[in-house]
Formats: C-alpha cells, sequence, structure tokens
C-alpha cells in the first residue's frame, strides 16, 4: 500500500508513454460464471451426497451407543451443524432504479457523472447475478460501502473454487467497478476522454478498496456490459509483485499505467494508478 505523502517525494518519469486505447482486452478466453457455477454445483452435490452419508454412520453408531435422551440431543445439534451457514450482517434487496428515482445508496446522482456511470453499473451486475440464480443485497448501512467499499453481497452459490464450502452456500461481497475514461477533459472528441476497455484504475492508499476494502471480488465493467470478476486477495498479490518499490511517479493518469499518480480529490490526496487487464488475475466473466 502507499501513501500520499510518500509517493509525492518521488520525481516524475518524464519518459513514460501514453497507455495505448487501439488494443482492448480480449475477454474471448475468459470463462464464463455459469459454466462455473454448473461444474461447482456438480462438485457441492457430491460433497454433499458424501457428507450425507459419512454423518449417517456416524449417527447409527451414536445410536447404537447412546441412551434415547442422548440422542435426541445429539442428533439436534447434528443437524444444527449439517444446516449451519456463515453469519451474515443484515441486509435488504436490492433497491430498482425506480424506487431510487435518480438517488443511488450514495446519494443524488447527476446523468453524466462518474458516480452516476457507477451506480449504472452496479445494477446492470446485479441484473446479470440475478439472471443466473444469485440474488444480490445491498448491506445495511452507508459505511459499507464507503468504508468496506462492498457494492452488493451475492448470495451462494458463488463464483470462484474458493468460494464453496461444500455443499454450503456462502455469500460474497462484491465491488463493482465501471470502465474509465484514462482522463477528463471538457474536449469531448478526446479519445482518453472515454471509456475504453484495456486498463482500470485502482487507488493504493491504506483504506482504498484494494488494501482496506472488504470485498471478496472486484467486478471490472467493459464497455460492452461485461464484467470480469477478480479475486481481490489475488489481485492484492498481484499490484504487489508488480509495484514493489516505486522510484517514480506520472504526472498524468493517460500515462501511469502500473506506476503511481497522486489525485486531489473533495481536498484528499490518493495515490491511483492503472492496471493493464492482461496481467490481472481474472477468473470469469458474466
Amino acid at each position: 500500500m502507499f501513501e500520499a505523502s510518500e509517493i509525492l517525494q518521488l520525481p516524475y518519469d518524464g519518459s513514460l508513454s501514453l497507455m495505448k486505447l487501439d488494443e482492448p482486452f480480449d475477454h474471448s478466453g475468459i470463462p464464463l460464471a455459469s459454466e462455473l457455477l454448473a461444474s461447482q454445483l456438480l462438485a457441492s452435490d457430491k460433497m454433499a451426497s458424501d457428507k450425507m452419508a459419512s454423518d449417517k454412520m456416524a449417527s447409527d453408531k451414536m445410536a447404537s451407543d447412546e441412551t434415547a435422551s442422548d440422542k435426541m440431543a445429539s442428533d439436534k445439534m447434528a443437524s444444527e451443524l449439517l444446516f449451519s451457514r456463515e453469519a451474515c450482517p443484515a441486509r435488504k434487496p436490492r433497491p430498482t432504479q425506480g424506487e431510487l428515482s435518480g438517488k443511488s445508496l450514495r446519494g443524488n446522482y447527476i446523468s453524466n457523472t462518474d458516480r452516476n456511470k457507477g451506480f449504472q453499473a452496479e445494477q446492470a451486475f446485479a441484473a446479470k447475478m440475478e439472471a443466473l440464480g444469485l440474488q444480490c443485497f445491498t448491506l445495511p448501512h452507508f459505511s459499507h460501502n464507503y468504508l468496506l467499499h462492498v457494492d452488493f453481497e451475492v448470495e451462494g452459490p458463488t463464483i470462484g473454487p474458493t468460494a464453496m464450502e461444500g455443499p454450503y452456500k456462502k455469500n460474497l461481497w462484491v465491488d463493482v467497478k465501471s470502465a474509465k475514461a484514462l482522463r477528463k477533459t471538457r474536449n469531448k472528441d478526446d479519445p482518453y476522454n472515454k471509456p475504453q476497455d484495456r486498463y482500470v484504475c485502482i487507488e493504493l492508499n491504506a483504506k482504498g478498496s484494494l488494501y482496506g476494502g472488504h470485498a471478496d471480488y472486484f467486478a471490472f465493467g467493459l464497455t460492452d456490459g461485461t464484467f470480469l470478476l477478480a479475486d481481490r486477495k489475488k489481485l492484492v498479490a498481484c499490484v504487489n509483485e508488480k509495484m514493489k518499490k516505486p522510484k517514480y511517479r506520472s504526472a498524468w493518469p493517460e500515462t501511469a499505467l502500473w506506476c503511481p499518480y497522486v489525485r486531489t480529490y473533495e481536498g484528499v490526496s490518493l495515490v491511483m494508478t492503472y492496471m493493464d487487464l492482461y496481467d490481472l488475475p481474472i477468473e470469469c466473466k458474466i
């Protein structure tokens, strides 16, 4: 993780080149989330069957050794264990666009702002997950979004081989990122001022979504409506490897590929970088 006070002491690197916009990320080889879900459900069914058989053998053995009252207590305990699931915080169904009437969980959005684009990406992601039969919930307080960097809780069965615990469901926390332009200008004809499909921006501060977030997955949106899912912890390892000890910083975001630059937002200095999607541990797409 990087703090602005440290990065601001680094000299600028004047040799950095502009990122290319004519080679968007080719996601044709990335597996679909539905394909992973199908394989996981088959594996989950087998694990559930094996566990039930094992539990039955254990229960039969217990029945021969215990009194009737002890057996009833044991059966109750085994039932609670078999059907238990990880406790999750209070939550609520995600609001629809109509219910919000122009308001998001973060406040009023104007149609052309980045926040509105981010909210639209969140709603599109939730709709895609629900089409897979996975219900999306919003967490109960604004702080979950601002401080924990969590947009949705997705009810399992879930994405990724580490997200399944045998026959049990496990909920995932997801942080959705919309496609971003490399720079912001008033020139609408500037190609770098339009959302692109090759590089994703991430904050490197200790309290940012990468190092300080609690999401299990990032969902990076593309302009064609596709979302690429990456495990946050694996992404942390990737960034640590790519940016061990930077010696320079970038003066402009459009040259900040795997190089830190500092952006001031609402009086707070944030350390940012752009990552090439080809370098990231993308697990699946929806």
